[in-house]
């Protein structure tokens, strides 16, 4: 064999030629001709390590690493959960936990409770007044398209007769239900299941979403069934509302619930308009207006006041305070006016959307 030599037992060795990277002379180092070898399994962690043969042999023929065990895995990162359910978390460095089943400090507003989806019904909050928590983000059902079909005698189709009267479609009513958790440790259930169906039960109401805290529905609602479980109990109450939802703050219904904001919302855009000579307004109409209300009053006490209003070629004297335009319905879109005269004045949004 090539570079053969005898050890000192006479056994046959293999040399390999090496450089000493000091001195740079070349050596032989005899091998084994039939050298041992280990088959080793590792085990990762967080600090390298080195695998080395057992002192009792010769080298390594193979080295199996293992999978990353789980306590080896770095958290990281943020999981926001707002439904109930199963999640897997381990790869996460914190969990940040908002669902409907939490509880509100005690007296913490119905603005406050929002990410807790109440609803104020009348001036009653379902979390506020009777810890409530719904079991899904409550919402208003869609209402249903009235529809009038009239069959063509003798022909294909039908007659669609269905906004013929209108001009555009027509709605019914909305109807549906809430359920509701009770949470159990805020009194005994059968007390509030009597003061909830005292206040709500087959009553009309105004009733505002907190998710969507500028509008509000207004209908027939009651209380459809109670079942008492060991942990919490479950409500459900029905409604039957009408089919659009409407600007919640009108000139002639002050509500006087402070959870609400309408910094962001429509009305605030017709409002406190001074006019000196002619101002011409842009109103923008939703599906659903009634009679638009136009409040004026002086700019100031020195100011004489004195205000009208074209609307569609024609003009409406208006007086300081409330005007309601009987005869006037804005149209969805843009409604054009122009006020003529000199005063202050704020046009009230009374339309609604679905």
């Amino acid at each position: 064999m090539p570079n053969g030599l005898i050890d000192d037992q006479g056994n046959s060795i293999i040399a390999i030629i090496v450089e000493d990277p000091a001195t740079g002379t070349e050596e032989s180092v005899p091998v084994s001709a039939d050298p041992k070898l280990q088959s080793k399994t590792v085990t990762p962690t967080r600090a390298g390590q080195t695998v080395s043969p057992d002192s009792n042999y010769d080298g390594l023929s193979s080295v199996t690493l293992q999978g990353i065990p789980n306590e080896y895995v770095i958290p990281s990162g943020t999981l926001a959960i707002n439904q109930n359910g199963i999640r897997n978390v381990g790869q996460y460095a914190q969990v940040n936990v908002n669902v409907g089943s939490s509880k509100p400090a005690e007296g913490e507003s119905s603005k406050q409770a929002q990410a807790y989806h109440s609803i104020t019904i009348g001036t009653k909050n379902t979390w506020d007044d009777w810890h409530l928590v719904p079991t899904s983000r409550p919402t208003f059902a869609m209402p249903n398209v009235k529809t009038n079909y009239v069959e063509i005698p003798g022909g294909d189709g039908v007659l669609d007769l269905s906004t013929v009267l209108t001009g555009r479609p027509t709605y019914g009513n909305r109807q549906g239900s809430f359920e509701f958790l009770v949470m159990n440790d805020y009194g005994y259930w059968a007390d509030r299941y009597s003061e909830i169906a005292n206040y709500l039960h087959g009553k009309t109401f105004k009733a505002v979403l907190d998710d969507d805290p500028e509008f509000f529905y207004e209908g027939r609602f009651s209380l459809n069934e109670w079942r008492s479980e060991e942990q919490w109990s479950k409500i459900v109450i029905d409604y039957n509302v009408g089919p659009y939802k409407q600007y919640l703050k009108s000139a002639g219904d002050r509500w006087l619930w402070d959870p609400f904001d309408f910094e962001n919302g429509v009305i605030n855009n017709y409002r406190n308009l001074i006019v000196n000579g002619t101002l011409n307004v842009t109103y923008v109409g939703d599906v659903y207006e009634t009679s638009p209300i136009i409040t004026c009053s002086k700019i100031d006490t020195d100011t004489a006041f004195s205000m009208s209003v074209t609307f569609n070629s024609k003009t409406y004297k208006l007086t300081a305070g409330t005007n309601v335009l009987d005869t006037v319905t804005f149209a969805a879109g843009n409604n054009e006016l122009t006020f003529t005269g000199t005063g202050r004045i704020n046009i009230e949004n009374t339309g609604g959307r679905l």
